[in-house]
């Protein structure tokens, strides 16, 4: 009876270990640049431009040693039931290791919009504050699904 349940314990403990473990998302598409446009899993997303300033107008300005980035970016669906669109789905990342997160920033910004439908699209700007010398910013949009859309922003 022991013997069983342990045999049991352990199989469940496998099974939810499996269903829990994440795995790193995948970048098949390849790293695109400023212009380039990456399509992936029903994803078709386009860097129009990027745009690096101090401030974002209103007397906002970037603190001491950063800079603004704006990325103007166009994503159209091309899947049947529709793609989730979210700005905080992307972060930069350096080539030291750290990542940036979305700040409020120049408007329109990219909006959050579920289930946007096929041949739809949407475009507005994602806003980072990065320290100047940051070097080797690389944009990733990852949405819920786990893929990977990369941008080289050198």
């Amino acid at each position: 009876m022991k013997k069983g349940f342990v045999a049991v314990a352990f199989c469940l403990t496998l099974l939810l270990s499996a269903c829990t473990e994440s795995t790193p998302p995948s970048d098949a598409a390849g790293v695109g640049k400023v212009k380039d446009t990456i399509t992936q899993n029903g994803y078709i997303m386009t860097l129009n431009s990027l745009e690096r300033n101090k401030s974002l107008g209103a007397g906002k300005n970037a603190k001491e040693g950063s800079i603004f980035l704006f990325l103007d970016i166009t994503i159209v669906s091309d899947k049947e039931y529709g793609v989730d669109i979210n700005p905080n789905f992307s972060r930069l990342r350096d080539t030291e290791g750290k990542t940036y997160n979305p700040v409020s920033g120049k408007t329109p910004a990219l909006s959050n919009t579920n289930n946007l439908g096929k041949g739809d699209k949407i475009r507005g700007f994602v806003t980072f504050e990065v320290p100047e010398k940051a070097t080797g910013l690389v944009y990733e949009y990852i949405p819920l699904s786990g893929m990977l859309l990369k941008f080289n922003l050198s």
